[in-house]
């Protein structure tokens, strides 16, 4: 008699006929057993669940790869843009002054048709 087949106490308290033969037949079936690999598969299928569901949701490092990547090329784009555009110098300012200065001067010279001025400018007075 094999160790699974349950005693007569045991169909009786069950409350199952123990003359069924298809109870008795059920009951010298052996057991269903994992097998050794059972463990190894299921461990394996619970990793591989697990790194296709990190891959789907978004985790700190995807988010600071792109944060970093979005920022180095902002700052690219900016940097590229500012040296597109012309600055003034304080020469360019320097110039335009001198230039500005000049035509000051060149207008002091010209004889003014306004008959409000004399003949003789105010670097000319001679009355002191």
């Amino acid at each position: 008699m094999k160790a699974d087949f349950p005693n007569d106490d045991d169909l009786r308290e069950a409350g199952l006929d123990e003359n069924d033969p298809v109870w008795r037949l059920l009951a010298e079936s052996p057991r269903p057993e994992p097998d050794a690999w059972f463990a190894v598969r299921t461990l394996a299928r619970c990793r591989y669940a697990m790194a296709g569901a990190e891959s789907h949701g978004i985790s700190f490092g995807r988010i600071w790869r792109w944060t970093l990547g979005g920022g180095l090329g902002l700052c690219l784009a900016v940097l590229l843009v500012t040296q597109q555009i012309p600055a003034t110098s304080p020469t360019d300012l320097k110039q335009q002054k001198v230039q500005a200065a000049f035509e000051v001067m060149a207008n002091l010279d010209s004889p003014e048709t306004d008959s409000t001025s004399s003949s003789t400018s105010t670097w000319q007075d001679s009355s002191d």
